[in-house]
Order: structure tokens, then C-alpha cells, then sequence
């Protein structure tokens, strides 16, 4: 199916019908109705993207359909008006720099104001000198990164709505100048969640291996199912609907994801906003991304004929 600029995967939760009046809109955007031009001015249901014809069926929970500006008017988005951007942090004085001025960067190309959120978790090092004011800056001790990023949310008001979109990545990380326009964009397009996907900066502390088998497991495409904490967006209100992030050393991620999905929310795994996250061997969560390198680095050399 022929994709519009702003069309992505959407995971259809729920039974969607949308109504296009502007045949050029719909075939724009990845919409195509049956039933010839006078089907756009008809009520018309979700095919499965890519079958190329948009059929009269619904589609069904855990099905893809294209994501566009016909499902956005129908869906009632509202437009999002400001952003949080919350950074966990624990001692990370040495990589937090690099991070801030990637998300400055990133928050200048957005039409609408950013706030950006470190919280400070039990930190032993300099890691608050390097903020220096670029940031709204939250303390906390629990050495917990679920615990981390829902405090910097619940510093930005429990009162923030759908109006608000609050994404989040790590202190170890670096987002591109575009990654929060591409959130945003998919947010205005009708998504509640967005999803993205990391690329490893170095390989260096790592053998060929490691290398060799996470590319082999990884999926770097639109409609993975990877969750990564370090690139993640989503609506307020879907975030406080969800419950937010839950107080857990590591999978604070995947069980908000989780409970967002279940809760029906339209959620995008997209592959278009990749971040650079850190290699490092010893990482912040104890089953984190650092410990997942750690252990394809101890699986034994399986040879393939």
C-alpha cells in the first residue's frame, strides 16, 4: 500500500472507521477506499496495510493499518501543545552532556515549547554541575529507574492531558534533531504511544560476536516490538490513565507498555526515530541493555550449516 509522508504502522486496538471527503487526501495519506470515488464520501473501515485495497471489513485487534490524516480527523486528535522530556540519571556525569545538548537541539525543532526533566536519583558524582540550568532538575534516592522517570513526570503536573506529550530516554543516550518532530508528527496523526528503536554507538568493549547475534535478533523495521525506556513517547493522559511508570529496577518500560496496550490505547512502533545508546558494559538497571549485551556475549558459538 502506498504510503503518505505521514502515514506509519498503527496497531489497531480497537474497531476503527474513518470517513475521508477528499479522494486526493485519502490517496495522499494511504487510504484507499472500495467502491470507487464515491466511496470517500462514505464512512469506510481499516484494511490491513499493505494489502493495497482498504476493504469494507474492520479491522481487528493486533492487525496494522495505515495511520494518516483521514484517521486523524476521525479520531478527533488533539493537537499536541507542549512537551516533557524526563532523563533518569544516576552518576552519569560523564555521558549526561552529550545527551542535554541533543535533546536542546531536538527541542528547538518543534513548534511548541519543551521542558526538559533530569532527575538526579541517588547520584555520588558530579552528574548536577553538568545539567547547569538546561534543565528542570528533580532529586530523588532510591536507586530506581522506574521510580526516576515517574518522578520527573509527577514534577510536570498530574494535571497534564492529551494536550501534553511526554517522552523519555536516558542519560546515556542521544536522540537526533528530528526525534521529537517525528514523535510529535505520529501524535497529531493519532498515535498514543510511540515506539522507537536504538543503534548501538560502539561496539568496541564488545567482540565480533555480540555484534553478529544482535543483529541477527533485532528488528529495526516499522512495527518491531522492541521497547526501549530510551525512546519512548507518549500522551499524558494516556500515561496517567496507564498508571505511569511503576516503581522497578529494570522492565519499568515494558510494563508500561504493557498496560498501556491493554488498555486499547493506538500505539506506533516505528522505526524512523532511532536513537544512540550507550555499549557500555556495566549499565544503570540490573537487567538492562548493558546486561543484555553482557549475556549474547556469554552465549556459546553455535555453528549454523
Amino acid at each position: 500500500m502506498r504510503k503518505g509522508p505521514h502515514c506509519d504502522l498503527l496497531q489497531v486496538t480497537r474497531t476503527a472507521t474513518i470517513c475521508a471527503t477528499d479522494e486526493s487526501v485519502a490517496r495522499r495519506e494511504g487510504v484507499f477506499p472500495t467502491g470507487g470515488a464515491s466511496g470517500y464520501r462514505e464512512p469506510f473501515k481499516l484494511g490491513i496495510a499493505g494489502s493495497g485495497v482498504v476493504s469494507h471489513r474492520a479491522a481487528q485487534p493486533g492487525m496494522f493499518a495505515p495511520l494518516g490524516l483521514a484517521c486523524r480527523a476521525a479520531l478527533r486528535v488533539t493537537a499536541v501543545e507542549r512537551v516533557v522530556v524526563v532523563v533518569p540519571a544516576h552518576d552519569e556525569q560523564e555521558l549526561l552532556d552529550e545527551c542535554l545538548r541533543a535533546l536542546q537541539l531536538s527541542a528547538h525543532a518543534i513548534p511548541v515549547p519543551a521542558e526538559l526533566v533530569v532527575v538526579l536519583d541517588a547520584c555520588t558524582d558530579d552528574t548536577a554541575s553538568v545539567v547547569d540550568r538546561r534543565a528542570r532538575i528533580v532529586v530523588i534516592d532510591r536507586r530506581n529507574v522506574g521510580a526516576a522517570r515517574a518522578a520527573g513526570f509527577a514534577a510536570a503536573g498530574g494535571r497534564c492531558g492529551s494536550e501534553t506529550w511526554f517522552a523519555t530516554t536516558d542519560a546515556d543516550t542521544v536522540v537526533g534533531p528530528e526525534w521529537l518532530r517525528a514523535q510529535l508528527r505520529r501524535a497529531n496523526a493519532g498515535a498514543q504511544m510511540v515506539l522507537g528503536t536504538v543503534v548501538v554507538d560502539s561496539w568496541g568493549p564488545h567482540s565480533p560476536q555480540v555484534r553478529e547475534r544482535y543483529g541477527r535478533r533485532y528488528r529495526s523495521v516499522d512495527g518491531h516490538r522492541h521497547v526501549h525506556g530510551a525512546n519512548l513517547g507518549l500522551r499524558a493522559d494516556t500515561y496517567w490513565s496507564a498508571g505511569g511508570f511503576a516503581a522497578l529496577d529494570t522492565g519499568e518500560d515494558v510494563d508500561l507498555v504493557h498496560r498501556v496496550r491493554a488498555a486499547g490505547a493506538a500505539v506506533c512502533w516505528s522505526a524512523e526515530l532511532p536513537v544512540r545508546t550507550s555499549s557500555r558494559l556495566e549499565g544503570r538497571a540490573p537487567e538492562g541493555f548493558a546486561a543484555h549485551l553482557r549475556a549474547l556475549e556469554a552465549q556459546p558459538n553455535v555453528l549454523v550449516s
